[in-house]
């Protein structure tokens, strides 16, 4: 996995009139309608002061609870968010967020599959390939998302909800799509396709003899 996270790891992302603006997650940010905001959104079903963003305990913590309409998380609504993943949505009103880890989701991963065979996930190019620089796979970026999640979780199992918010974020997405999804990337995997295991009443993770860093 990559190493010590720093707050000048995690950014905030929004478009805004057409354009993509990014702002690292420095002290407390703010995002509202007021124009003492960090974030000024002009949105009547937006607070003053809708929420503030900062890092809690090495991890973004979206505290929206004295807002009136809160965020909405996918189709789920909630008052405040956690962030653990290297890359998480959320939506105030009609307006899109993310919150982006850019060293661990830009960095490239080593899953070592046995001991005599290591595997690398390359972030620049969404490619799976042995040591040897061996193409074993391309992803695409939704595919590419849904397995960055899985080693980000490894050696616990990453739920539905998780990898449908990695991948699709505030756009919505059903359990048939998610499914989907994971038969695609097994099929790229072909013979490592062995690799990622249904956990019933769980969702999916790699299997246990699989050790990533």
């Amino acid at each position: 996995m990559a190493g010590e996270e720093t707050l000048d790891d995690w950014f905030l992302e929004w478009q805004q009139a057409g354009k993509q603006f990014r702002l690292p997650i420095r002290g407390q940010l703010t995002i509202g309608r007021s124009h003492g905001c960090d974030v000024t959104i002009e949105d009547p079903y937006i607070s003053r002061v809708h929420c503030t963003v900062e890092i809690r305990d090495g991890h973004p913590f979206v505290d929206a609870r004295e807002a009136l309409n809160g965020l909405r998380i996918g189709s789920r609504e909630a008052s405040s968010l956690e962030v653990k993943l290297p890359r998480q949505v959320f939506s105030i009103a009609n307006n899109s967020f993310a919150i982006v880890n850019a060293a661990e989701a830009e960095s490239d991963k080593t899953l070592t599959y046995t001991l005599e065979r290591s595997l690398i996930l390359r972030a620049s190019t969404r490619e799976l390939t042995d040591s040897s620089g061996k193409l074993l796979a391309q992803f695409s970026t939704a595919e590419y998302l849904a397995f960055l999640t899985l080693a980000r979780r490894f050696p616990d199992a990453a739920n539905h909800h998780e990898l449908g918010e990695a991948v699709w974020g505030g756009l919505g997405y059903d359990q048939y799509q998610l499914h989907r999804l994971l038969q695609r990337i097994r099929q790229r995997l072909g013979d490592l396709a062995v690799l990622l295991e249904n956990v019933r009443g769980e969702g999916y993770r790699f299997q246990a003899r699989v050790d990533i860093r």
